[in-house]
């Protein structure tokens, strides 16, 4: 039963491998492309695109361009600021340094958001300081570096601000 059982075994394991084998080697033997003729068009389209190259040469200009200076994504380009400074050799005492007026930071009033709240309606004032974008609502603090304000009320066309330094009050009105 032994000698059977490998006999059958071997014979099996032949067929599979010659339909493994059969399904593995291609019949149709590929067939040869003809070969490929340039056609009148395709040779004058390869003389214009020399010719297109030659012009695109020859009009090439000579001095590379300036460097863009302008983001169109910026409300104020830094780069103008640095480059408009003098720069001194001598050191200067920080007590001596001229401290800018807190009302000469340009602060801009552009536009009012109303939610109805629990309370009634709640306004935020969209603000433009210091190239930044801000919203603000009553009793928020406002820190522009040079000086610090809180806002104090705002009504459907202005906005008070009062400096937490001196206590000043600066109006803006919306534009």
């Amino acid at each position: 039963m032994n000698v059977k059982r490998t006999v059958t075994f071997a014979l099996v394991s032949g067929a599979l491998a010659a339909w493994f084998a059969g399904a593995m080697t291609p019949g149709i033997p590929p067939l040869a492309s003809p070969p490929i003729r340039t056609s009148p068009v395709d040779v004058t389209g390869a003389e214009l695109s020399q010719e297109i190259n030659r012009l695109h040469e020859r009009l090439r200009p000579d001095a590379t361009p300036q460097a863009a200076v302008r983001n169109p994504f910026a409300f104020r380009s830094a780069a103008h600021a640095r480059a408009a400074t003098k720069i001194s050799a001598e050191p200067v005492a920080v007590d001596r340094l001229p401290v800018p007026a807190a009302d000469s930071i340009p602060i801009t009033f552009s536009g009012l958001a109303e939610d109805a709240g629990p309370d009634g309606l709640v306004r935020t004032a969209i603000v433009v300081a210091n190239g930044q974008l801000l919203f603000v609502k009553e009793r928020d603090v406002v820190d522009l570096g040079r000086a610090t304000y809180t806002v104090t009320s705002i009504s459907s066309t202005a906005l008070d601000l009062t400096n937490m330094a001196d206590g000043s009050v600066r109006h803006l009105t919306l534009k």
